[in-house]
């Protein structure tokens, strides 16, 4: 079935209320912990090519559009508002069983691609003493894996990638994760310790995290945590003639007792103390994770 570029699709981690929304474009979208309606922030995924002032970005950021039903309808989503800012044409999009994958160029300068992978695997039965902690552990970990992939096709300049979330003024809370939660190469960003977002650079490098009011100072050096904006990005520097990957985790985290009609507990809160532990134990998956997803959409095409 030939589906549209533009349409929603709620990747979702199993039994944690907790999912990352991304595709129509120009509406909210991100990540959203057990809330009762999609996630409403500005998704940024783009690039800063080598000689641009600003950066581009796929059209994954919020803007107004007159009917929010519609970004979340497969078959009428394509007539939505065709949001985005110049210099990502041409989108396109891949979706399959298990991994959804974004494409795009800036012309003579770069490409980008962006891969969303959510397998999922047997949940195991908690009283079954065969079980192990590990799988466990794999099946529930309230994570959703992505990774960025950018190709500076310019032979002198830097490129730069980018990937992080713009919240609403009344989501307050939002602050850097620091190095002693994750380890150096890590960097993030957490809301109020519940719902967080980190990545590494593949194979090693550095990542930049800038947060602000706005993605207009990217293109500066220099810029760096402004701790009350409500936008946090990270960033990454891609040579002349690179490539580089940036292994992105999203998590949520609700220790204590929750309320969804019935009163209960999470049972990933078991075996993860910390929204920083999930988000640890989704790197250590990554690669793992990403394999599990390509591999079902082979099983399942």
């Amino acid at each position: 079935m030939s589906l549209p570029v533009s349409f929603n699709a709620i990747h979702a981690a199993p039994g944690a209320f907790f999912s990352l929304t991304c595709g129509h474009h120009g509406t909210p979208q991100g990540l959203a912990l057990q809330r009762g309606s999609p996630a409403n922030q500005s998704l940024y995924v783009g690039l800063l090519p080598a000689g641009y002032e600003q950066p581009v970005f796929l059209p994954f950021h919020a803007e107004e559009t007159r009917d929010q039903e519609l970004a979340y309808d497969v078959d009428r989503a394509q007539n939505g508002p065709k949001a985005g800012l110049a210099g990502l044409k041409d989108i396109k999009r891949s979706y399959k069983y298990a991994t959804d994958a974004f494409c795009a160029s800036v012309p003579d300068s770069a490409d980008l691609q962006f891969t969303i992978a959510t397998p999922f695997y047997p949940i195991p039965d908690p009283d079954d003493p065969a079980s192990s902690i590990e799988q466990a552990m794999l099946a529930t970990a309230p994570v959703v894996v992505a990774e960025l992939r950018i190709r500076n096709n310019d032979k002198h300049g830097v490129c730069r990638g980018i990937f992080g979330l713009g919240f609403k003024d009344e989501e307050q809370g939002l602050a850097d994760l620091a190095d002693a939660e994750l380890g150096k190469e890590v960097k993030g960003f957490a809301m109020r310790g519940q719902l967080g977002y980190a990545a590494r650079v593949k194979g090693g490098g550095s990542v930049f995290p800038v947060q602000a009011f706005g993605m207009s100072k990217l293109h500066k050096k220099e810029v760096g945590l402004e701790r009350l904006g409500n936008a946090g990005v990270l960033t990454f520097d891609v040579g002349p003639g690179e490539e580089e990957i940036l292994e992105i985790v999203c998590a949520g985290f609700l220790e204590g007792t929750v309320t969804t009609r019935h009163k209960g507990r999470y049972w990933y809160t078991r075996y993860f103390p910390s929204l920083a532990s999930v988000l640890t134990l989704g790197f250590k998956q990554h690669t793992m994770r990403f394999d599990k997803a390509y591999d079902m959409n082979v099983e399942f095409e």
